[in-house]
């Protein structure tokens, strides 16, 4: 009797063995795909970078200048490497657009010169907002020329870089119009400023 005891307790001893086995491979197989899995992800947005550009008119802009950059879902390609290609670029907005915030421009590296102006193309005069969410540390000189004879515009700049040296902001000519920047350093060296009745900014600014 004490034989099948022992007998017993060896095939016990066993299973337990075997089962302690299977779950500890089970947990180690779970681990190096977790780990497979994070490193294949960390990858994946180390490779390429995405933001979603929302307005239609600035993902054909950006498609215009570098091809491909955006894609059909409206997703931007911050790391695509025709970005450190661009350092000059022009934004032509159309007459009755009525609100445009440009979300691109922070993400172009390269940019040094940016000028936004509006079409000189006939369309309706409407009241009309237009920002720019940020603007790249390489950027030297920005130039806001946009036309609002008979309604009333607000231009809203981020904050510049502390070595931009050129600011021109002109052609606003209607009496209620506004711009503001966030934040206008006093490396600015030339800040040309026609047919803007109300602006503001934070700062200082010793500009001629």
């Amino acid at each position: 009797m004490r034989g099948g005891w022992g007998a017993a307790a060896n095939e016990y001893q066993i299973r337990s063995y075997l089962i302690d086995s299977s779950i500890d491979l089970v947990a180690m197989n779970t681990s190096r795909l977790l780990l497979f899995l994070t490193f294949t992800q960390f990858l994946t947005f180390s490779g390429r970078a995405q933001v979603f550009i929302p307005d239609q008119f600035e993902r054909d802009w950006l498609n215009s200048v570098i091809p491909g950059i955006v894609d059909m879902n409206g997703m931007m390609d911050t790391l695509h490497p025709g970005i450190a290609q661009l350092d000059t670029a022009l934004i032509v907005v159309a007459q009755g657009t009525g609100s445009l915030t440009l979300h691109s421009p922070g993400y172009l590296d390269g940019l040094v010169h940016l000028t936004v102006a509006s079409s000189s193309s006939p369309g309706p005069w409407l009241p009309m907002e237009m920002s720019i969410v940020a603007v790249p540390e390489a950027l030297r000189t920005l130039v806001v020329d946009i036309q609002s004879f008979t309604e009333p515009l607000e231009i809203h700049l981020p904050s510049l870089p502390v070595e931009m040296d050129h600011l021109r902001v002109s052609g606003i000519s209607y009496s209620e119009s506004l711009i503001h920047i966030d934040e206008l350093p006093e490396t600015v060296t030339l800040f040309e400023v026609t047919g803007v009745s109300d602006f503001e900014w934070s700062g200082e600014c010793n500009a001629d």
